[in-house]
């Protein structure tokens, strides 16, 4: 270790105790990988995230929508398999009920299919969490929402895109989408600490987060019924395996075929105007996101779920992989601007790369 890696980390260290203890957070956790392969994790939590934080590298987070880069990695390797189009209907190959939109499957990829959002028609002050409901349900209430637009008019972040793709990886692989995503792509990885909230979420193993609807005690975000999250934000994983998920995939050689690079073999960019926040400013590939938090291009993908957000981001041309998670005990009739504060994304996204480049050029001109 160098003189300075102490010291960056530390500081690093401070601006996760701080956005737990001033922001009022349960846990935050962050990790970095450079491109020779060092890591480094660090946590903080209150006396109830304190068990699950002693090892912050093995600890069980929810990723959240992190979960639609896996759902398009899953949708490439099956199309190159199988010689299929992206252009090809969605239709063709999933029972859409009573969507008639001629969507393809490039414009679910680009969040470009013009079907609206279903979440805030369900993610209200009275919703409790424990209530199932199938993807064709969620196709029905994206139908009572209304389309944003016409197919491959523009950009429009929207759950339901990822939620028709997971069905799309059923339908051709003949497998539940846990399943496929792990043949495909989890597996040829190397990646085990993976898990899903339709099989089981690892409570016990789990960074403590809570959801807390009206007149209603805070419910563990392991006990919450995530299938209105399908395939878009209902999965798990330790951060260590958070971390070989981005590393793996950045190599273009990996063991599953599917790299980012192909993720981001195109991309499109949102209107000025958007209906949802998550849209605005954002370019897209194929359920990817491409940024710059501290200057220099990086893709990724931030993730939120009730009692959890966070966001991994990689830098393509120096190798660099970041992962942040911040958990909380979020309540239903808090106002929606002090929630949303409690998490402040991209200061942490871009305090985790300008730690992460200082420590690498750091250690390049120790090298040299």
């Amino acid at each position: 270790m160098l003189d300075g890696d102490a010291r960056y980390a530390a500081r690093l260290q401070a601006i996760l105790d701080t956005t737990v203890r001033h922001l009022g957070n349960e846990a935050a956790l962050a990790g970095i990988q450079w491109s020779n392969g060092e890591r480094l994790v660090l946590a903080a939590g209150t006396h109830k995230a304190g068990l699950s934080l002693r090892r912050p590298e093995d600890a069980v987070i929810m990723i959240a929508s992190q979960t639609k880069t896996l759902v398009a990695a899953c949708i490439l390797k099956l199309f190159r398999q199988r010689g299929l189009s992206l252009d090809a209907r969605a239709c063709e190959f999933v029972e859409l009920g009573p969507i008639d939109a001629p969507v393809t499957i490039r414009q679910l990829l680009t969040c470009t299919s013009g079907l609206g959002e279903y979440d805030d028609l369900m993610f209200t002050p009275d919703y409790r969490g424990d209530v199932t409901l199938s993807p064709e349900e969620l196709i029905k209430l994206t139908v009572l929402r209304g389309p944003s637009g016409p197919p491959g008019d523009h950009f429009e972040y929207a759950n339901i895109n990822f939620v028709i793709l997971a069905l799309v990886v059923e339908g051709i692989s003949g497998l539940a989408f846990e399943e496929a995503a792990r043949q495909l792509i989890l597996k040829p990885l190397g990646l085990v600490m993976w898990f899903a909230a339709r099989e089981e979420l690892p409570a016990a193993q789990m960074v403590s987060g809570y959801w807390q609807s009206r007149d209603r005690e805070p419910v563990h975000i392991a006990e919450l019924d995530h299938s209105a999250a399908f395939a878009t934000g209902d999965a798990a994983c330790s951060v260590s395996t958070a971390i070989d998920f981005w590393a793996g995939l950045a190599d273009p050689t990996n063991p599953s075929g599917i790299s980012l690079a192909d993720l981001a073999a195109e991309s499109v960019q949102a209107p000025l105007r958007v209906r949802k926040p998550a849209s605005l400013g954002v370019q897209y590939g194929y359920g990817l996101e491409f940024r710059s938090w501290a200057g220099d291009p990086v893709v990724g993908h931030p993730g939120s779920i009730h009692g959890a957000r966070s966001g991994s981001w990689v830098d393509l041309e120096k190798g660099i992989v970041t992962t942040v998670y911040v958990t909380s005990q979020a309540q239903s009739t808090e106002d929606p601007r002090i929630a949303a504060l409690r998490y402040p994304g991209p200061a942490l996204y871009t305090a985790m790369l300008q730690t992460a480049y200082i420590l690498d050029d750091l250690h390049r001109r120790g090298a040299a």
